[in-house]
């Protein structure tokens, strides 16, 4: 597959594949570094490697499970496809309900089995993520995959060409699994470097959203969001730095940070785990330093 066609391995709640459109004037000429602690379906880095040429990339999230599949298709992905090929024989001859079993039970031997290997875990996280409910992450109190079922009528979820392709993208790029600050330290960053912030948004919780509930508490968020909004009004000038998140209700938390920083809202509309729809702003704060006119958002 070319890389051109390359899109992210499964859907993934907050995903900006979407916004990359609007997100194209800030992005800087040239990329030399790459870090995006905070990974989840990769639609930047899947932008950057189709527009840039990156001599180091560190990727990272605190989402072991999503980490464990990255890591399984960079250094186990034969054996991923092995396995992906007998749950792909079991599934795709299966009916809707028998689908929605079959999804039923695969995910709760995947919370349940602890002598499962990490490679075989991947695969099946693989699936559940490609026919799960929209993207959604959600995990039980005690950090257990939960989403319900989904994309049942998908002829075939499986990709396999995606799957070589992000092998091919991934055999570079450092993986980290934990904290952000963890993921940007790992990186050395100097002249014409780009971190992409996109942590879990504040207010998420307001959308009726579960995400990693061990990690990320609404206090635990807000806490996140002040200390990262402090790296990037201390980010060097010759590199670039974004900062995503939301705004439901025009609090004036992103405004007027200072620092050469400027705050772009871009409305949408987004649909919440239990089918509702909420108009909110997505937050978009640079240190870059050009001139934008609202015209590049609408074109």
């Amino acid at each position: 597959m070319e890389i051109a066609k390359l899109r992210p391995l499964f859907k993934y709640t907050g995903g900006k594949r979407k916004l990359l459109k609007q997100y194209a004037p800030y992005m800087p000429e040239r990329i030399t570094t790459y870090v995006e602690p905070f990974l989840g379906g990769g639609s930047m880095f899947i932008h950057v490697m189709q527009n840039y040429q990156p001599e180091q990339i560190v990727l990272g999230d605190a989402n072991d499970q999503v980490m464990n599949i990255y890591h399984t298709v960079k250094f186990h992905m034969e054996q991923m496809i092995e396995i992906l090929s007998k749950i792909e024989q079991e599934y795709v001859p299966l009916e809707y309900n028998g689908r929605k079993e079959y999804y039923r039970a695969i995910r709760k031997r995947q919370a349940f089995d602890e002598t499962m290997s990490d490679i075989e875990r991947a695969s099946i996280q693989y699936f559940l993520m490609r026919t799960c409910f929209n993207g959604q992450y959600v995990v039980t109190s005690n950090g257990r995959f939960f989403t319900s079922p989904g994309e049942l009528n998908v002829k075939n979820p499986i990709q396999y060409d995606h799957i070589r392709a992000w092998n091919f993208i991934l055999k570079d790029a450092i993986l980290c699994v934990g904290d952000w600050k963890a993921t940007v330290a790992t990186a050395d960053i100097g002249p014409d470097s780009f971190v992409f912030l996109d942590p879990p948004y504040r207010e998420s919780n307001l959308l009726g959203n579960q995400y990693m509930s061990d990690f990320f508490h609404p206090e635990q968020q807000d806490k996140m969001t002040d200390e990262i909004i402090e790296y990037v009004k201390n980010f060097r000038s010759d590199a670039t730095v974004f900062l995503c998140n939301m705004e439901k209700h025009e609090t004036g938390y992103f405004d007027n940070l200072g620092h050469g920083l400027e705050t772009i809202k871009i409305p949408r509309k987004v649909t919440s785990f239990r089918d509702r729809d909420h108009h909110i702003n997505e937050i978009l704060i640079h240190n870059g330093e050009k001139e934008i006119t609202l015209e590049n958002f609408f074109d």
